[in-house]
């Protein structure tokens, strides 16, 4: 069974990630089949438009098949074997035009890097999504750093850091998608065409979900003062403690608290530096971190203690920021 269904349709084309066992995480066969269906499609020369879904009830893309990641590195693969491959296809996804992605369910990581590619972004209204690779000893990858420039330091910085999960009227009121659209009525004309569907969404659940959304911008104002890492962990520590703070922000601080100290200190080295940088810039830059996390242990030990053990007790390699920036002050001249 191929891990991409590329069919024709009335209209348009459309490219459905198809592994939904294991939630469509991308694999480097599944890269591999939408790089070569690209090609054979040529979006450019075509002129009808395409879209991106992701298979099975779940979810549209959980990200980066990172077990396979880790075992083919530990395989004697070069440590971006795969990365390069995601990201030349993000990239190319950027670079097309007249093309929609239309997800539904959960939304993360590498899915979120297709997702934010395409022209058009539409969202069920009970998706989830995130960028949780703190948790992995990982960063937000797949350009993440050049698509959330758009967005305000506080929520660039909180999702980043925390591993943050939003629904899809943070994500619309973010600017960060074009409306909505049903899953369960189908990919076709009517879901390109999504404007009426948006209205309606927005009319029924609109002022209850903008309030939502008003009292989280308001919890994270404090950011917006932040200027160090260390300073953003004491914030965190101010408020893990405060029990009538918003439930949405302690959880997501809690992750924040779990995660590794690598990956911290590179986050915020990341969006300091990624303002007004090219999308081709912040690609670049991800191989380098990816790097950097690679050869100092943190991704591996990460994505064993989450995805492969399965026991939730990462070992990192530092206990604090501050012994990060003096294991990594050589790597961390890469932002300079």
């Amino acid at each position: 069974m191929s891990k991409l269904i590329f069919e024709e349709h009335d209209g348009f084309y459309k490219f459905e990630l198809n592994n939904p066992r294991k939630l469509n995480v991308l694999d480097e066969e599944m890269v591999d089949s939408f790089k070569e269906a690209l090609s054979v499609y040529d979006p450019e020369a075509n002129g009808l438009p395409y879209i991106i879904s992701g298979c099975g009830d779940k979810g549209f893309c959980a990200g980066g098949d990172v077990v396979s990641v880790v075992k083919g590195i530990k395989e004697g693969k070069d440590f971006d074997f795969f990365f390069k491959k995601e990201y030349e296809l993000d990239l190319r996804i950027h670079n097309n035009s007249n093309n929609y992605a239309l997800a539904h369910g959960i939304v993360m990581g590498g899915g979120l890097g297709l997702f934010m590619g395409c022209e058009t972004k539409l969202l069920d209204p009970n998706s989830t999504l995130a960028m949780p690779e703190v948790t992995i000893g990982f960063h937000p990858d797949v350009g993440a750093s050049y698509f959330l420039q758009k967005i305000p330091k506080r929520w660039r910085l909180f999702m980043t850091l925390t591993g943050a999960r939003l629904n899809a009227y943070d994500f619309y009121h973010l600017g960060l998608s074009d409306g909505f659209w049903s899953y369960e009525n189908g990919i076709n004309e009517k879901a390109l065409n999504h404007k009426s569907f948006t209205e309606k969404i927005l009319n029924e659940n609109g002022p209850e979900y903008r309030a939502s959304f008003e009292e989280k911008h308001l919890c994270l104002e404090p950011i917006e003062k932040i200027n160090s890492i260390e300073e953003f962990d004491q914030w965190c520590k101010s408020i893990s403690g405060n029990i009538d703070s918003n439930p949405w922000l302690l959880s997501s601080i809690s992750t924040y608290q779990k995660g590794s100290p690598v990956s911290k200190v590179l986050i915020w080295c990341l969006f300091e530096w990624c303002v007004g940088k090219s999308i081709e810039s912040c690609f670049d830059m991800d191989l380098l971190i990816a790097k950097i996390e690679c050869e100092k242990g943190d991704f591996h030990e990460g994505v064993r203690a989450l995805l492969i053990d399965k026991d939730k007790l990462p070992v990192w390699p530092d206990s604090d920021l501050e012994s990060v920036k003096v294991r990594l002050s050589e790597e961390l001249k890469v932002f300079s």
